[in-house]
């Protein structure tokens, strides 16, 4: 098992393959067994805690590449990848991915944030636009809504289940502040 010091001597290149394994052994099956979850932010979420904003965008974006192969509109979401690395790194002050409290209210406005950021990009591959007059616009804009609603409850399922397992992993990794983590003294 690894011990907070022997992760933090981990090159940037041996926590990227980490994070993006993380990534890959999570996101992968549900992306393959069309599950209602992403889970594909686990390493991203990790990189980006552990090793920096650019480690934990780069994880992101590598394995949005990898799913791309099984779902060619993967990589156009490379947004909602940025946005979570910048709100982890965002968050990480107010006791993310340290105490449950924290990490369950982050990971609800996680949700929101990326429910908004992958809402315009799901609209537009379903062929909706907002062209049109009239009815047209107002369907369009209720098709708009019917999105927003569809992706924030499965991003709310997705990233609360995300943070809680990234949570645990970090506990069980003893990643972070070790002074302040009381599960460190435990061997």
């Amino acid at each position: 098992m690894f011990t907070s010091i022997e992760i933090m001597e981990l090159s940037q290149w041996q926590l990227f393959a980490l994070c993006l394994a993380l990534n890959l052994a999570f996101g992968l099956p549900a992306l393959f067994l069309h599950l209602p979850v992403y889970l594909d932010s686990v390493g991203t979420i990790l990189a980006t805690r552990w090793g920096g904003l650019r480690l934990g965008i780069g994880c992101g974006l590598a394995y949005s590449i990898v799913a791309s192969i099984k779902s060619p509109t993967y990589g156009l979401y490379f947004l909602t990848v940025v946005g979570v690395a910048y709100f982890t790194k965002a968050a990480r002050p107010y006791g993310f991915l340290d105490r449950w409290a924290p990490t369950i209210v982050c990971a609800i406005a996680l949700a929101v944030l990326c429910a908004f950021l992958s809402a315009p990009i799901t609209f537009l591959l379903n062929g909706n636009t907002m062209m049109g007059e009239g009815p047209d616009r107002l369907k369009a804009l209720f098709l708009t809504q019917q999105v927003v609603n569809a992706g924030l409850f499965a991003e709310f399922l997705d990233k609360t289940l995300t943070c809680v397992l990234c949570l645990l992993l970090a506990r069980w990794l003893r990643i972070g502040r070790p002074e302040k983590d009381k599960f460190a003294a435990r061997t």
